[in-house]
């Protein structure tokens, strides 16, 4: 099992070892946190693609061998997406009243040395935006269903039987008997079997 750069445990071990909080037992900060970093990983990963050199591209650069750890133990569900950044400028105007012309005029006079305080509560169709151009253009990547993968580990079992009337059909009667219904997860099967005429030494 490799080891994650710098963070001392493996991906694996760090999903396993996930508690769930106290007031929500089916949320596990850990494991969001982990989706967090596959995320942070695959939008590196597409910047670095696209020729784009931004701090997530270099951080999938010196990490790149923990999304390959991501890509080797789990499975997960993910979106794509083109997240663009504009500059935009923003003005609201507002009126105030004056009793007389002259307190009108004072006002003016002062202009924005008045103590002018910002408007409590504004409405956005009150207010006027004006787009001067793009800012940045990024990926943007969702990431669920984070999960490891169920690898199944195979094992071969050799089985030595010593028999003056046993053949094969024998051998394959015995085996299914011991193992062909058994109720467990491990998955048995006869490969072949092989008549040795001597008594092999035992080992």
């Amino acid at each position: 099992m490799t080891e994650t750069v710098k963070q001392g445990k493996s991906l694996l071990e760090r999903w396993h070892n996930a508690t769930p909080m106290s007031t929500n037992p089916k949320y596990f900060q850990d494991r969001h946190i982990l989706e967090s970093e596959l995320r942070y990983l695959l939008e590196g990963e597409l910047c670095h693609k696209a020729g784009v050199d931004d701090f997530t591209a270099i951080n999938y650069l010196k990490k790149k061998e923990v999304l390959e750890e991501f890509r080797e133990n789990f499975t997960w569900q993910q979106s794509e997406a083109a997240k663009i950044d504009f500059y935009v400028h923003t003005s609201y105007v507002d009126f105030k009243d004056f009793d007389t012309q002259e307190e009108l005029i004072e006002y003016l006079r002062k202009g924005t040395d008045n103590d002018i305080e910002n408007p409590e509560q504004v409405e956005p169709y009150e207010m006027e935006f004006d787009f001067d151009g793009v800012k940045e253009v990024l990926p943007s990547v969702r990431v669920w269903s984070l999960k490891p993968i169920n690898k199944k580990k195979s094992f071969e079992v050799v089985i030595n039987v010593q028999g003056e009337n046993w053949d094969e059909e024998e051998i394959n009667r015995h085996f299914n008997l011991l193992f062909g219904e058994d109720d467990s997860s491990l998955q048995f099967d006869l490969k072949k079997v092989i008549a040795v005429q001597e008594q092999c030494p035992s080992v």
